[in-house]
């Protein structure tokens, strides 16, 4: 067998490639990889639409509120935590 030197220069006229074993990098694997993302909050989520009508009302509410003004999502929970501590059955649609 040739010296690595010799062989990497005869690898290198052939036109193929030499590859130092000692530079290579091995992959390592880590206990404690860090996942790409939002961390879990420990709820669930839930997309709403809401008609114009609707929104307007809560906006028009969320703008009422002293600063600093809750969000969008946060005017929603407010609202269905008072909703469900009133007790009251909700109203039916007319359809």
């Amino acid at each position: 067998m040739l010296p690595t030197l010799h062989r990497s220069a005869s690898l290198l006229r052939r036109g193929q490639v030499a590859v130092n074993r000692n530079t290579v990098k091995k992959p390592t694997l880590s206990v404690n990889k860090k996942r790409i993302g939002r961390p879990p909050v420990g709820s669930t989520l839930i997309g709403v639409r809401l008609p114009p009508a609707e929104l307007a009302a809560l906006d028009a509410w969320i703008a009422k509120q002293n600063d600093p003004q809750p969000s969008r999502p946060e005017a929603i929970r407010h609202h269905l935590t008072q909703g469900l501590a009133a007790g009251r059955p909700a109203k039916k649609d007319k359809a």
